[in-house]
């Protein structure tokens, strides 16, 4: 039998309706932790709630609930749980992570462990996640990190143009604590995405909605984009609105906006490989002004004129 207080009685029937609304039988057994846990928004506020250990038949699950917002995972293994007491401090494992227990539940928490082991088997919440099918980063690229084209989902056919580094920070749950890092924007020649990563944790949210750029306080910049704002860090507006009109381009736009980019960071090498690239996808229109100044450039000026009128230019 659960005995709370009123305020714990409210707290736990949240929980309780949320595990129970995945789990295979109803909850047996609840703990509350000293932990907490943080949902961050894309809008760059943080909510937060307590959590929970909970058992159903088979399962031991952690919960946390904050209106809308949800933590719930589960795992059937009785050797992926365990209470190790401490001198500083006891705690509850639960899968991976760990949560600190207050003095006056540790005896509570062993006891909810043990009946788990002894008819543990449940399926593990949520399912393990398929492998991310990936794209590759295109030749000439520049930004991303190195975590980027082996963990955010992509497209085979749609390479990674450009990433932006931000300083909008992503909360992550790590190790019983908190930890932020730094929100990328990723351009793809077909997608647009912003992701993050601690250690094993991983966020990445597709973007699809218009791209725009708005001053922020003390001379930042903000790119918008949905229920996104995030700090373009150190963009400034030029560069910001430069990555706008990258992300709100189509697909022949994006390759050459992002050659482009390249001349004028100094990056002719990556430029020219980027140019190539978007010719053998038969962007030719696209590129062909760019590539006419280059050429006027070397003084080929009967290969700029005949690449403008590709382009659709007018030449008297």
């Amino acid at each position: 039998m659960l005995k709370t207080s009123m305020g714990e009685a409210e707290r736990l029937e949240s929980v309780r309706s949320a595990v129970e609304a995945h789990a295979s039988g109803p909850v047996e057994d609840a703990v509350a932790t000293a932990a907490v846990w943080k949902f961050p928004h894309p809008d760059g506020q943080v909510s937060q709630a307590e959590v929970w250990v909970l058992r159903t038949p088979g399962q031991l699950w952690t919960a946390a609930v904050s209106g809308p917002d949800q933590h719930l995972a589960a795992v059937g293994d009785p050797e992926a749980a365990g209470v190790v007491r401490g001198w500083a401090r006891d705690q509850i494992r639960v899968g991976r992570r760990t949560f600190v227990l207050s003095r006056k539940t540790v005896d509570a928490a062993e006891a909810m462990v043990a009946a788990f082991k002894a008819n543990a088997g449940g399926a593990p919440f949520p399912p393990p996640p398929a492998t991310p099918i990936t794209g590759p980063l295109a030749e000439g690229a520049v930004g991303l990190p190195e975590w980027w084209v082996n963990a955010v989902p992509g497209h085979p056919d749609g390479p990674w143009l450009a990433g932006y580094p931000l300083a909008t920070e992503w909360t992550f749950n790590v190790d019983g604590g908190h930890r932020t890092t730094p929100l990328v924007l990723g351009v793809r020649s077909r997608g647009l995405a912003v992701a993050a990563r601690a250690d094993d944790e991983l966020y990445v949210a597709e973007i699809s909605a218009e791209v725009t750029t708005n001053p922020g306080l003390f001379g930042r910049t903000h790119i918008e984009a949905g229920p996104f704002r995030l700090d373009a860090g150190r963009l400034d507006r030029a560069r910001a609105e430069r990555v706008a009109r990258l992300a709100n381009a189509d697909p022949a736009g994006r390759w050459a906006l992002t050659a482009a980019a390249a001349m004028d960071d100094g990056r002719p090498g990556d430029a020219v490989a980027l140019w190539r690239a978007a010719l053998a996808r038969g962007y030719r229109e696209a590129v062909a002004v760019d590539l006419a100044v280059v050429a006027l450039a070397v003084d080929r000026s009967t290969r700029a004129v005949a690449l403008l009128r590709e382009a659709g230019a007018r030449i008297e």
